[in-house]
């Protein structure tokens, strides 16, 4: 998009996502390094997998975050590793001489209780929110809320690991699921964890493919923390969206810290809102349409 709002082509270039092996090695690769360390070691191996002998890798960061442990995973993939003066309270890591590439699995796995009867193990690939655990935000959702019986077919917004729409899978299991994701290794995650017989996934970062759905409940735990960022922004596009996606009287369901304050917003789209339940540091909305 900003290729074409600047009359730039891009007719050389190859697009893939993080599970694409290119067939064609690379001389330069750039990355923004991202604030999860294990998702910084998942870019560097993929970068390393496609880097032609003598390539370079260059990484840029903002000095505030620097971590040691930038330099020991830089370090568990090339020889040299060079870091930059600070210019504009930023700084470049430049990567030079790669190793071979060390054994390691990318999945995390953790084991996780839906209820006293009834556990699975959950797995998603880094940088995917909640590592190791289900986050508080989340278990309070599940422990509170379920799906009405005539709600049929359900949508998962930000889905994540896909640990709210398997709850709601585990207590209907006819309904029809829709999982969005903009993260193409958080819906990867999701389908590791999912059972597709009764699921779609979406990568997109938008609900304009499911314009064409009825929607009887919308369920979401919005994120609002974007790399080291608080931004709540695209949360309140996606209240607008939701609200569009569902059918006449359906519901969209969130859960969200206290301090955030979506009840405003929320209001601006939807015929009711209500607090379905709270504690001390979280409230799940209930709004109708």
């Amino acid at each position: 998009m900003n290729g074409r709002a600047n009359s730039l082509t891009f007719d050389t270039s190859r697009w893939h996502t993080p599970f694409d092996t290119p067939s064609e090695s690379v001389d330069i690769g750039l990355m923004q390094i991202p604030k999860s360390l294990e998702l910084f070691r998942f870019f560097l191996h993929k970068i390393s997998e496609s880097l032609a002998d003598g390539g370079t890798v260059i990484c840029a960061f903002m000095t505030k975050y620097f971590t040691p442990a930038l330099l020991d995973i830089a370090g568990d993939y090339f020889e040299d590793v060079e870091q930059s003066l600070a210019q504009k309270k930023s700084r470049i890591l430049i990567l030079k001489n790669k190793k071979s590439l060390p054994e390691t699995s990318f999945t995390e796995t953790y084991s996780h209780s839906f209820d006293d009867s009834h556990t699975e193990n959950l797995s998603q690939y880094p940088g995917v929110f909640s590592s190791g655990q289900v986050d508080y935000a989340t278990q309070f959702l599940l422990e509170t809320f379920s799906p009405g019986k005539d709600e049929q077919t359900i949508l998962d917004i930000g889905s994540g690991n896909g640990v709210i729409a398997r709850a709601l899978q585990i207590k209907h299991p006819e309904a029809m699921l829709h999982l969005i994701d903009d993260s193409i290794l958080a819906i990867e995650s999701s389908k590791l964890n999912v059972r597709s017989d009764h699921a779609h996934f979406h990568w997109d970062d938008t609900l304009d493919a499911l314009d064409d759905q009825l929607i009887d409940l919308a369920v979401s735990n919005p994120p609002f923390h974007f790399g080291h960022e608080t931004n709540i922004e695209i949360s309140v596009n996606l209240f607008r969206e939701a609200a569009g996606v569902l059918v006449a009287g359906g519901r969209f369901v969130c859960v969200a810290n206290k301090h955030l304050g979506y009840q405003p917003h929320l209001k601006k789209f939807f015929r009711s809102v209500s607090v379905l339940s709270q504690n001390k540091k979280f409230v799940i909305y209930e709004c109708k349409k």
